[in-house]
């Protein structure tokens, strides 16, 4: 008798682990990737897609990404502005995971994209850089996977709770850091900062190249040389893969610069990616401002 009762004790507790199971999740982006790895305390279970070397915005999955995809449970995203290559993959491929486009979250603070002819109610996508939404986020993700995953609720909850007190308390220092220089006049490679901008109070006059990522047009060009004949411009904020021509032909060489880079590749992909990412990017604008 013991024989039986003992092999029916083994299935319901291998059917129960079976079930306890965290979630396959995919994100697009290594902020994202942080903010749920922040909430589930392990990036175990945790796929990524763009790991910041490729452009987000032209962009083919390898066959690995693909079966992830196919396989995933839950998918977040911060939007098809700036990831449209991705719309396709989550109707083929995704079509019964639950998918979470955080941009269009309702409690998702949004701004318009700044200069963009023709696009003058698109959503600027690069919304992972305001620690506000960050907070929301990590809200939305544990709502999500408790949902998915009940038996792990209250670690979730937790987790979640822990990770949005952390971004409050240094989002808070940061902003002390950047006071003493948030007025001085800076210029933007790439007009991917607005929300960080915005969230610190910063004094960005012009950009070479807009939110959208496409190369600046001849009127942007004369606008930005504009801003450099005209104001005391304290700091240009480059990327990694910035056309320097374009920097020359603005009279702009000799104002210093600095590296900036919303999905910065050298910080170590992992639950503290997104701290790391925003104090360095504090950092970085305040030692370019300081005299």
């Amino acid at each position: 008798m013991l024989k039986p009762l003992f092999i029916l004790v083994c299935f319901f507790s291998s059917t129960l682990s079976a079930y306890a199971k965290p979630p396959n999740i995919v994100t697009d982006i290594a902020p994202v990737y942080s903010l749920v790895s922040m909430v589930m305390d392990s990036d175990e279970n945790v796929q990524l897609l763009l790991d910041g070397s490729q452009s987000p915005h032209d962009f083919a999955l390898n066959p690995s990404q693909a079966r992830a995809l196919q396989t995933a449970d839950l998918v977040l995203y911060v939007g098809l502005e700036f990831t449209p290559w991705l719309e396709k993959p989550l109707r083929n491929l995704a079509s019964k995971s639950t998918q979470i486009n955080l941009l269009r979250q309702n409690d998702t603070m949004t701004l318009p994209y700044r200069g963009v002819e023709g696009q003058s109610n698109a959503l600027d996508p690069h919304a992972w850089m305001s620690p506000d939404n960050a907070i929301i986020w990590l809200e939305i993700i544990a709502d999500i996977l408790v949902k998915l995953d009940s038996d792990n609720a209250q670690n979730y909850r937790q987790n979640a709770k822990s990770a949005k007190a952390k971004i409050a308390t240094q989002s808070a220092a940061m902003k002390t850091l950047l006071e003493p220089v948030a007025q001085k006049p800076i210029v933007l490679f790439h007009d991917a900062f607005q929300y960080f901008e915005e969230y610190m109070g910063l004094n960005m006059v012009g950009a070479f190249t807009l939110a959208d990522g496409n190369a600046p047009s001849p009127n942007q060009m004369k606008r930005i040389r504009t801003v450099f004949e005209e104001q005391d411009v304290a700091c240009v904020f480059v990327e990694p893969s910035a056309n320097m021509a374009l920097i020359d032909a603005a009279n702009a060489r000799t104002t210093k610069q600095v590296v900036l880079d919303p999905l910065d590749v050298s910080i170590p992909l992992g639950t503290d990616y997104y701290l790391q990412l925003m104090l360095k990017t504090t950092k970085s604008i305040n030692n370019c401002l300081i005299p």
